[in-house]
């Protein structure tokens, strides 16, 4: 009977050990797994960190490379085109400065061909260059002539000188002469006047003068008998 009941006992308790061993088996699988799949996010994580951080380095050494490599190149390149640039620097001075004197200096080439003496010749600058006075020189005077100088490769004209030009060819020109002497005396005249009337006394009207009826004499205003005749004038 004994017997029996320890029997039963045993087998309750290897049941019971069972249980338990199968329940901590199961939580410590869960554990596991959740441990690796966080240690699998940490890894990840860590990792990502690690792969960004060498990333940015090695751009960062490639692009110090690159333009450490670019540096040694422009100079090399500096060196090499120095001297073309500096002719072609030199080359554009020489021209610009050439081009405004040539504006001077052509017409002692050029105007020859013309009949014009440069004694005739006039220089302006804006809206054209010279007026040349054919003949003056010489006391018999011809021919007026504007000219405009162009010391580029095109000889195309600005807005204002093909206004001149159109003015020109429309004979749309005239003569003026003024005399100074008599402006002037005009003008101090105004001026006078102006200072005048700033400066005179305000004038008021004079009453009207007394006729003397008997002898027709001009009287003052005041008198009351005529210095003429003798008549009373006034009552």
């Amino acid at each position: 009977m004994l017997e029996a009941f320890l029997t039963i006992l045993l087998i309750i308790a290897i049941v019971c050990f069972i249980i338990a061993y199968l329940k901590l088996k199961s939580q410590y699988n869960s554990l596991r797994i959740e441990f690796d799949s966080r240690a699998a996010d940490k890894a990840n994580i860590l990792f990502q960190e690690w792969r960004n951080r060498e990333l940015q380095s090695a751009a960062a050494q490639i692009e110090e490379s690159l333009r450490a490599e670019f540096n040694v190149e422009f100079e090399r390149w500096l060196e090499d085109k120095e001297a073309e640039i500096r002719k072609d620097a030199i080359s554009k001075s020489v021209s610009t400065i050439l081009g405004r004197a040539g504006e001077h200096i052509a017409p002692l080439f050029l105007l020859e061909r013309h009949g014009i003496d440069m004694r005739d010749l006039r220089f302006i600058g804006t809206p054209i260059d010279f007026i040349a006075f054919k003949g003056l020189s010489k006391g018999d005077p011809s021919e007026i002539a504007f000219i405009e100088v162009k010391s580029g490769k095109t000889i195309q004209l600005t807005s204002r000188e093909r206004s001149v030009r159109e003015l020109i060819e429309g004979r749309k020109v005239s003569w003026l002469t003024l005399h100074l002497s008599e402006e002037t005396a005009k003008a101090r005249e105004a001026v006078e006047r102006e200072i005048a009337s700033l400066i005179s006394p305000p004038q008021f009207p004079s009453p009207p003068a007394i006729i003397c009826p008997n002898c027709g004499t001009r009287l003052q205003p005041d008198y009351t008998y005529c210095h003429i005749c003798g008549k009373k004038v006034k009552a």
